[in-house]
């Protein structure tokens, strides 16, 4: 056998041979099955294969996979991988190399597999009606609803299927958020002129403030009572929502920009998470009548 073709027989076997990344005598390699066409790109050749799987040598054994119609080859006897002096000194001499070879690999196929549920979505519907940008679109609480804030200093809503349901208009600059009430009855939204505004979902304004400074988040508790809003002055506001007008019961000051703020599930206790440059983590939590 002449020296390229024995290059070709050790690159067969070790592609066809599964690491064991354990360590000292209790290392045990095993085989495994891979792509005939799979060994062509690190030196072997199909013919190179045939001849280890034919009469007289039956080394490796091939099959077709009947899921995929493709020719797969293996060793034929695990003793080989156990007890063959020349491949095991093939597989010491290279196993660094060949086990970042299988990581690679692996991370491969595994693209591979993403690729496919990729290319399996598909869009269900368009919702085609706002004249700029759209900067947020929320669902409902039951799901059946969607809701969308724009540029177009509009927000909308719309069924499942993409069918424009109202459109809420009187802001007069952009729309940057939008949020639905616990109950599912109420839209509040919040524009580039600071100012929060309440609808009904036929369309009506009910209630309007202005929280002077631009807004960063906005969101409600789980009775629908207190609102809770924060602003680039880094203060976090509880707004009273029981009467005919919103009513500041609480400012917060804070360190740091102000990423969000969720209410607990009880909606007694607003928790605050800081957007900080190093990704620390790092959260305050307060009732919401907080002491300083």
């Amino acid at each position: 056998m002449s020296s390229p073709e024995q290059d070709q027989v050790k690159n067969i076997f070790i592609r066809l041979t599964r690491l064991d990344e354990s360590a000292g005598e209790k290392r045990r390699d095993t085989r495994r099955r891979v792509w005939l066409d799979e060994i062509v790109p690190f030196g072997g050749d199909l013919a190179s294969t045939k001849q280890l799987a034919g009469e007289g040598a039956r080394l490796v054994v091939t099959s077709i996979q009947e899921s995929t119609n493709r020719e797969e080859v293996e060793v034929a006897h695990e003793a080989l991988i156990r007890y063959w002096p020349r491949l095991l000194k093939w597989l010491d001499d290279n196993r660094i190399n060949l086990q970042l070879r299988e990581t690679i690999r692996q991370a491969a196929l595994d693209w591979e597999k993403l690729q496919k549920v990729v290319d399996q979505v598909r869009e269900r519907n368009s919702f085609t009606g706002h004249q700029n940008i759209v900067n947020r679109v929320v669902f409902s609480p039951d799901g059946k609803t969607l809701a969308s804030a724009s540029d177009d200093k509009t927000a909308k809503l719309w069924d499942l299927n993409g069918k424009e349901l109202q459109t809420l208009k009187g802001d007069e600059k952009e729309v940057k958020t939008v949020i639905f009430s616990p109950d599912g009855k109420t839209l509040v939204t919040t524009s580039e002129d600071n100012t929060v505004q309440f609808w009904d979902l036929n369309g009506r304004k009910l209630k309007r403030f202005n929280n002077q400074l631009e807004l960063t988040s906005v969101v409600l508790s789980s009775d629908g009572k207190t609102l809770a809003t924060a602003s680039k002055d880094n203060t976090v506001k509880l707004w009273d929502l029981n009467g005919p007008k919103p009513k500041n019961i609480k400012n917060i000051k804070y360190k740091g920009n102000e990423h969000s703020i969720v209410f607990s599930p009880d909606g007694k206790t607003n928790a605050k998470r800081l957007q900080e440059l190093r990704c620390s983590g790092a959260s305050s939590v307060w009732g919401k009548t907080p002491v300083g």
